[in-house]
Order: C-alpha cells, then structure tokens, then sequence
C-alpha cells in the first residue's frame, strides 16, 4: 500500500490512510512529476552556480519534461 507518495510525511498516517477521491491522487502525481524535474534546478547547493543561458535552457528542458509525463501520466493509468 503506498500511504503517501507526493512527500506529505508531517501528516499523521491515521490522516493519510482516510479514504479520498482518487484524482486528488492523480493531482499529486502531477505535482510530483514538476517538483521532480524542477527540484534539481532549483535546489542547488551554496555557492553553486550556473551560467543564465545554461539555466534556462535546463529550465526549459524541465518544463517539457514535467509536460510530458503529465500528459502521458492519465493515458497510462486508464
């Protein structure tokens, strides 16, 4: 049983386990599908940095990315 696979640990597991409306679940698979190609990015470690035109195009890779598992995400669950 997966109890909370979009990162919410703080919340009690009597909360995560109540019953909710399965695209709740699906909205946080798309959240996590951008958290994950953005995380990186953006939570470089001090001192790191990247030069602007390196940015934005890892930038634009990441919101492609995040796009297309998106978008592929509902096609492969139904």
């Amino acid at each position: 049983m997966i109890i909370d696979f979009e990162g919410e640990p703080a919340r009690p597991l009597a909360e995560r386990r109540i019953k909710q409306s399965p695209l709740q679940d699906v909205a946080g698979m798309l959240r996590s599908f951008h958290y994950a190609a953005f995380a990186p990015l953006l939570a470089r470690p001090t001192g790191s940095s990247i030069a602007r035109d390196q940015f934005v195009k890892l930038r634009n890779w990441a919101e492609a990315w995040s796009l297309s598992a998106a978008n592929r995400f509902p096609r492969a669950i139904l």
